[in-house]
């Protein structure tokens, strides 16, 4: 009677944990669009690390801002096909992009 018990009520805890809320891959971790929206220019490197991890991948780059050359740090964070990239000069974000948020 004890082990029915136990089963019963083992299976209605695991009824109860199959909701239909599933994150989808885009919300999941920290590279997710709320992030990605809280990212703004002039912010520190260290407060989007902060934010997001270690990035991905990082390299010298080179990009217009305002219509001049400008060189950066791009950095990179990936999680399957969501990504989130951004440029920073004087460690401090200049320009943000992202793919599949």
């Amino acid at each position: 009677m004890k082990c029915a018990a136990v089963a019963i009520v083992l299976a209605s805890v695991l009824v109860a944990g199959c909701g239909g809320d599933e994150p989808t891959p885009a919300s999941r971790g920290p590279v997710n669009k709320t992030n990605f929206d809280a990212i703004h220019e002039g912010m520190a490197q260290i407060q989007v690390v902060q934010m997001l991890g270690r990035w991905t991948a990082a390299a010298p780059s080179v990009v217009k801002i305002n219509g001049a050359d400008m060189a950066v740090k791009h950095c990179q964070w990936k999680r399957d096909t969501v990504e989130i990239d951004v440029n920073f000069a004087d460690d401090k974000v200049v320009s943000k992009s992202e793919q599949g948020l």
